[in-house]
């Protein structure tokens, strides 16, 4: 039964770092030196390219915060509230 327990928390802490080094190479290629990549006068769609490719890194991060969101931190915090004893009468 602990296999099964660690085998959990060791592919969460490994979707935790790829999560998180997703989301730093996002925010470098979203506003950093990847914006120089497409800092050119052309359109996507009838957008400026460059507005463009900020919303679709702006796009990555707010999926990678919702999977984070969905199979990281929902189940973290109810863990937590149950081990500290706060967890609501719904939880019961």
């Amino acid at each position: 039964m602990e296999d099964g327990h660690a085998m959990k928390d060791t592919s969460r802490r490994g979707l935790a770092i790829a999560l998180t080094l997703a989301f730093l190479f996002a925010m470098v290629m979203g506003t950093g030196p990847g914006v120089l990549l497409v800092n050119h006068p052309r359109s996507f769609l009838g957008l400026p390219l460059l507005y463009t490719w900020a919303i679709f890194w702006y796009v990555v991060q707010v999926m990678i915060a919702l999977v984070a969101y969905f199979w990281l931190w929902r189940d973290a915090g109810v863990t937590n509230s149950a081990a500290n004893g706060s967890g609501t009468e719904e939880d019961e």
